[in-house]
């Protein structure tokens, strides 16, 4: 558990999966996580993903994400699972499958995302380099 009492790091979640815990903030006034933070929790899923496999914070960011919110996530579910995998490696590109998995297993939320590697300097894309695609293969994607 980190220091905020909400996430595990990377290392104790797997390279695939990331712990994190529901925090009574996170709650509308429907009394469930409002969507847009089930966006937060895909982003941290995502990071402890790319540190996994050795890619920096900074080194890319999300162009397209595509959400299915398939049940409602409330304070109940506590404990979730956000694992995320690596669909497609393009030129500057690694497109994931991430989902929401209360601690029963119940997918919450599904999610297709597109994110392009940055150069923070050039301000812009950059290629993927010959061993972050190495590292993502050998996770079992298929190129």
């Amino acid at each position: 558990m980190s220091d905020d009492g909400r996430t595990t790091t990377a290392a104790a979640a797997g390279p695939s999966g990331h712990h994190m815990r529901i925090r009574w903030a996170d709650i509308d006034l429907l009394g469930h996580v409002n969507n847009a933070i089930a966006l937060v929790y895909l982003d941290e899923g995502r990071d402890a993903f790319f540190k996994a496999h050795e890619f920096a914070r900074q080194g890319y960011v999300v162009v397209r994400c595509e959400v299915d919110f398939r049940a409602e996530m409330t304070l109940a579910d506590r404990d979730i699972w956000i694992a995320c995998e690596a669909l497609r490696i393009g030129e500057s590109s690694v497109r994931t499958r991430e989902v929401i998995r209360n601690s029963a297993g119940e997918a919450l939320v599904e999610a297709e995302v597109v994110s392009v590697l940055w150069d923070p300097e050039a301000r812009g894309k950059r290629a993927v380099s010959d061993d972050e695609r190495r590292r993502l293969e050998a996770a079992g994607v298929a190129a």
